[in-house]
Parts: C-alpha cells; structure tokens; sequence
C-alpha cells in the first residue's frame, strides 16, 4: 500500500481522516462494491450512448465536454433501486464531513466523465491540465474521484500532488483548451518544479476511490502505450 493509501474493510475511518488531513488525498480501497461498480459502468455506458442518439429530451446535441450532459448521466443512474449520488455518497459522506468541519451535501456539479488514451489537452480537453476544482466552485470542497474501471495503468488515470495546500495556486491564461481559456490552469512547469516531490499517478480498481480537498492539483494522466477508454464519477461534496 502507497503512503496514502487506506483498505476501508480494514482501517477506520480515523485512518482515513489522517492521511486525507495530512497529504490532502486519501485513496479509499474497496470502498465500493466492485460488482456494483462494474454494473454502473455498464450502465452509465448504456447512457452514455443513449444521450448521443438525443435520448435525453434536454439534449440537441451531445458533447463529452458539456458537463451538464453528463450531469444527467448520473442523475439517470441507480444501484438497487437507490439513486446512484445517494449510493455512492453514502460510504464517504461521513469522512467528507469530517475533513470540511460541517455537514455536507453532494454538489450538482459531480458528473460522469470519459477519458481516451488518446485525448489531448487542446481543444474540449477531455485531458484536463493541472487545476484546483475550489478555484473552479468558489467554495471549500471535498472530492471522491471514482473509477468505474481499472485507471492508471493500461487507462487513462490521474495524477495528484499528495500534499496538503492551504490555498489557491497562481494560474495562467492559455487559448489552447478549456480550462486556460477559464482561467483555473495552473502552469506544468510550475506543478512539476514546486512539488516534485508529491506528485504520484497511483492506480486505482474498481471499487477503489480517491478523495481530495478542493485545493488539491490535479490532472488527468495518459502515459504513452495507454489503450483502454476510462470511464469515472466525480462526486463532490460541498457544506450543507
């Protein structure tokens, strides 16, 4: 197990809280049923393709980089009946809690996202760059990054500074994609010369989940030789 690593079925969630408090990131293992996971991936895959055809009577048109689309991807998702925000936020509201010092509620911002090994950054960046998402909600935020499938190794995963930031990083304009244009991308050179010690591309299953504060950075990480599409949910959890 990494540094920041936690097994749920074997740790409490004190565990958790220190490591997420201490690096700013916890990587929550088998916090989620695996089976229920894969039945979710399939499902939201079924959506997904749906949603491209117009299925949904809100859409005209259909984009990965329209986050509200994929917003109503998971709003059409369930496990056991039960609405898929709910089930997922059920094993993690209370750490979430815990690390925002208030109770809290999952944000409508927290939607499904589809990587490929060959996305880029330019353009809709589906290969998000460096950012913090605090800077992107304006709020004090928690984040529990799931993957539906295998991510960081054959998959597209993330890679993160695991160290606790107190705020806000400088960012710069950029015309290539949609996060410079936003002004939240934060400069590679900067990420890579300031925390180089921090920066890990861990490896996640499914079942897995990685949470991180709102001032966390973070990007989408594709290495060379990647093959398979990774498909994820952010859940993000803001005060009550």
């Amino acid at each position: 197990m990494g540094a920041f690593d936690c097994d749920v079925t074997v740790q409490p969630i004190e565990q958790a809280w220190r490591l997420l408090r201490q690096h700013g990131v916890v990587l929550l293992r088998r916090v989620f049923p695996a089976t229920d996971i894969q039945r979710l991936a399939e499902t939201a895959d079924r959506a997904y393709a749906w949603a491209g055809t117009g299925g949904f009577d809100a859409l005209s048109e259909f984009d990965r980089a329209q986050l509200n689309a994929h917003a109503m991807i998971i709003d059409h998702l369930s496990v056991a009946d039960v609405p898929a925000r709910r089930w997922l936020a059920e094993p993690v509201r209370d750490l979430a809690a815990m690390a925002l010092g208030a109770p809290v509620t999952v944000a409508h911002w927290s939607f499904w996202r589809r990587v490929e090994p060959d996305d880029v950054e330019e353009g809709t960046a589906y290969k998000l760059p460096f950012h913090q998402d605090q800077r992107i909600l304006g709020k004090p935020l928690i984040n529990v990054w799931i993957p539906l499938v295998d991510a960081g190794d054959d998959a597209p995963g993330l890679e993160v500074v695991a160290q606790r930031l107190p705020g806000l990083e400088p960012t710069i304009a950029a015309d290539t994609n949609i996060y410079g244009k936003s002004g939240v991308q934060i400069a590679t050179e900067h990420v890579t010369t300031a925390y180089a010690s921090a920066l890990v591309r861990p490896v996640l299953a499914p079942g897995d989940a990685l949470m991180f504060y709102g001032t966390t950075i973070h990007r989408t990480h594709i290495a060379e030789g990647m093959t398979k599409r990774r498909d994820s949910i952010d859940l993000r959890f803001v005060m009550a």
